[in-house]
């Protein structure tokens, strides 16, 4: 926290008084909002500084209940609440990575993040829809930013571990608590014939999915991988907020988050910890082991199924009127000639939904979305085969940057490991889903991805055992 002089103070407090007047008297609210939000970027830079980040990563979970708010339309693209948010990050991230210009060559994957940026801003002039590209490109800057600020403040330890934790913490209360009343007021929503998916805050239990993903591994790694002295003391809360947010993922019914976690639970296992490696194949294979011959019992003595049970046929069932696996496996076969009509540079970053819209299928023709579903088909369309090729590489150096540390002292090697595990089943999940459209799920991944690499740049690397000590 900084202070300011007296003098600034009463400017501020002017300024406030000048922005209530205008606020009351203008009758545009959106003019009003945006007055407001940029008197508060202000405020929030000049008290917080590099600890600003920690509040863009709050609010944005909780921002997405006004997705719908429209603040400006242009042509088929509106600037909606969620998107005013990430332009004031972008401005402020801009601003706040000039002192740091030198140093850029430090941040992880940079060459690869310069390489797509390079390619989004060709698909501008050579691609279907500018506008659009235009729009897109901006939300992956902002990612990159954020990744490359909290690189920076971790490095600089401007930002601790603790104050990351107590605000990716803050910014998961709205959404569980969403969640769970979703779950137990039967509040949430069907897709493709499956009932009841909670979503919290969010637009589609997908993106809840994901975001509960990565809060279930981030509290793996400081209660069971990196134990705290605070989870020692708290044994019965820690297994409670995991069973939580297990149930919760459940509900989700989304296979590519649980896959996911079976990912991150495997790498973790098959690299360190042998009896996690166990359990989890263990759980799985136990699981199918018993509800193949479960079922046929109760199929034989009685006129019901397990497959009534919505989890029980996720996992054992593919419904042929909502088979999202043979859906996204035509998806590519279908994509594979559109691809190879512009294969070098693509159509434009973002115009996948566009340009599969206009040659799909007519079998396709009442698809419930356009999307790719895949973010290895959605960069070869979007921005061709180098497009693929650079994103491939960027995955490829951010896990060969934290493999690296593997070998270090014990410290760095948790750190490490917990990083390959999370890149790993990042990768694995961009397979059966647009990973990078889900923005809150984003920012928190390259946020928490960020200020990890910056951690384990730190010449003195103390493993986030100060967390909460002060």
């Amino acid at each position: 926290m900084y202070s300011l002089s007296k003098n600034s103070q009463k400017r501020f407090f002017s300024a406030a008084i000048v922005l209530g007047i205008i606020t009351v008297l203008n009758p545009i609210w959106k003019i009003d909002l945006v007055l407001v939000a940029l008197y508060l970027l202000v405020l929030g830079h000049v008290y917080l500084r590099e600890k600003l980040i920690l509040v863009f990563l709050a609010l944005r979970p909780v921002l997405d209940i006004w997705r719908d708010v429209a603040l400006i339309t242009y042509q088929q693209t509106t600037i909606n609440v969620n998107a005013a948010l990430s332009l004031l990050a972008f401005a402020w991230g801009l601003w706040m990575l000039l002192p740091r210009i030198s140093r850029l060559t430090k941040i992880p994957g940079l060459i690869w993040i310069l390489a797509l940026f390079v390619l989004m801003s060709v698909g501008v002039f050579v691609g279907v829809a500018p506008f659009t590209t235009v729009i897109e490109s901006m939300k992956f800057v902002v990612i990159a930013v954020l990744f490359a600020l909290a690189f920076f403040f971790e490095q600089e330890k401007k930002v601790s571990v603790s104050e990351l934790l107590l605000a990716v913490a803050a910014s998961a209360i709205i959404p569980l608590l969403f969640g769970v009343y979703q779950l137990f007021f039967g509040a949430g929503i069907t897709t493709f014939g499956i009932r009841g998916r909670i979503y919290g805050t969010f637009a589609h239990p997908n993106v809840f999915a994901f975001f509960l993903l990565s809060l279930l591994m981030i509290h793996i790694e400081y209660a069971y991988i990196r134990i705290h002295d605070i989870w020692k003391k708290y044994q019965s809360e820690k297994h409670a907020i995991t069973g939580l947010l297990v149930l919760l993922l459940l509900m989700t019914f989304t296979r590519g988050a649980w896959v996911g976690l079976l990912v991150f639970l495997l790498v973790i296992g098959a690299l360190k910890y042998r009896k996690l490696l166990a359990w989890s194949v263990g759980i799985v294979v136990g699981f199918f082991v018993f509800i193949i011959p479960a079922d046929a019992l109760v199929r034989h003595y009685t006129d019901s199924s397990l497959q009534e049970f919505q989890i029980v046929q996720r996992l054992t069932a593919r419904n042929e009127d909502a088979d999202s696996i043979s859906w996204r496996l035509a998806l590519v076969e279908e994509t594979i000639p559109i691809i190879a009509m512009r294969p070098l540079v693509g159509y434009g970053y973002g115009t996948f939904e566009l340009v599969w819209g206009d040659n799909k299928n007519l079998i396709h023709l009442w698809d419930d979305s356009n999307e790719a579903h895949n973010d290895y088909l959605r960069f070869a369309l979007e921005l061709g085969i180098l497009g693929l090729g650079v994103y491939g590489l960027f995955l490829l150096s951010l896990f060969v940057r934290a493999a690296s540390e593997y070998r270090q002292s014990e410290e760095k090697a948790l750190l490490s490991l917990h990083l390959v595990a999370w890149i790993l089943a990042f990768a694995a999940m961009s397979l059966a889903d647009n990973m990078l459209h889900h923005t809150p799920v984003m920012w928190l991944t390259a946020v928490w991805w960020g200020a990890m690499f910056g951690v384990l740049a730190q010449e003195k690397y103390d493993g986030g055992w100060n967390f909460l000590r002060k």
